[in-house]
């Protein structure tokens, strides 16, 4: 596989030159896994042996890693670092913690046989690849031009899903080492005709509805609540359609319907990605509240739709 890689790499000998044109296209490339959230992307990339190579004789050098380590993987910013132990065939994630240290986490589960960490690291996110787990898309979802390997869960028990009168929203959360946190993904989009669970506008009770706020509730490990309200979505308020949204923003610092900023006319569905920080709480769900027609000129009562919990949790499988 780290032979077939070279392909992606290309020629990426020096895989942290932020202005080399060949090296930004390949940033997305990550054949572990990538997300973002404004400005923190993170896109995890298996090395081809010649980087394997330049990055262990350099970190060895500089007493970063153990001796008998091999870097294997790394964030294109080295953000996050992959390391296989030749003697024992432990993979880990050199971790960063609150304290400033750095100290090894083993990327598998604990239980997996000796010598095979590579190997059912590489397999579960293959199985993850051919199962619809992962799939290709944008990292940054307003930019078309990061696709890559999204390590948000798009089926499965990690992921939720809800329709409310024809509007589905789901959620998805990744666990983020370099932060000790966890980025989630909400997406939102007015379901088209012929669709399970569509509806015409007839039935719908609008042609267009417009996100006015957001309702989170995050559930702590001993039962505990927290609820977060607020308005739109970090100054977004998309105004859903059959097939896609508007992107409007909201002006200056406080909300008014009558002072967004009209956007552009997008394609798809509306993708909101953001942190939950380090609050120790192991789900997170809610509903998003939406008004039908707009919101400087709404047809009818404002709604919620649901966003079923979803977890927080570390998982087992470290990318």
């Amino acid at each position: 596989m780290a032979k077939k890689n070279d392909a992606l790499e290309k020629e990426a000998a020096c895989p942290v030159a932020a202005n080399a044109s060949s090296v930004r296209e390949q940033i997305f490339h990550g054949l572990a896994g990538s997300y973002s959230a404004y400005d923190h992307c993170i896109s995890t990339r298996l090395f081809p042996l010649k980087l394997i190579a330049g990055w262990t004789n350099l970190l060895r050098r500089e007493e970063a890693i153990p001796p008998n380590s091999l870097v294997i993987a790394a964030s294109y910013r080295l953000d996050k670092i992959f390391l296989l132990d030749v003697t024992t065939s432990k993979l880990s994630l050199l971790e960063h913690r609150r304290n400033g240290g750095i100290v090894p986490r083993r990327a598998v589960p604990e239980a997996t046989p000796p010598g095979t960490d590579l190997h059912r690291w590489l397999g579960e996110m293959a199985e993850r690849l051919s199962n619809g787990q992962v799939v290709v898309e944008p990292i940054d979802p307003l930019d078309g031009s990061t696709c890559g390997l999204s390590a948000f869960p798009r089926s499965g028990p990690l992921l939720s899903r809800a329709i409310t009168r024809g509007i589905e929203v789901e959620g998805s959360s990744v666990y983020d080492p370099v932060q000790s946190s966890f980025i989630y993904s909400i997406r939102l989009r007015m379901l088209t005709p012929g669709e399970p669970g569509a509806l015409n506008a007839a039935e719908r009770g609008f042609e267009t509805a417009q996100l006015r706020g957001r309702h989170w509730i995050l559930r702590g490990a001993d039962g505990e609540e927290e609820h977060v309200h607020g308005d739109g979505v970090v100054g977004r308020y998309p105004l859903l359609r059959e097939g896609g949204w508007r992107e409007d923003m909201q002006r200056g610092s406080s909300y008014s319907p009558t002072g967004l900023r009209v956007g552009e006319t997008m394609e798809g569905t509306f993708i909101y990605q953001s942190m939950s920080g380090r609050g120790g709480h192991v789900s997170f769900g809610g509903e998003i509240l939406l008004v039908p027609g707009e919101l400087r000129n709404p047809t009818g009562a404002e709604f919620a739709v649901e966003l079923p919990p979803f977890p927080l949790v570390v998982p087992e499988y470290i990318y």
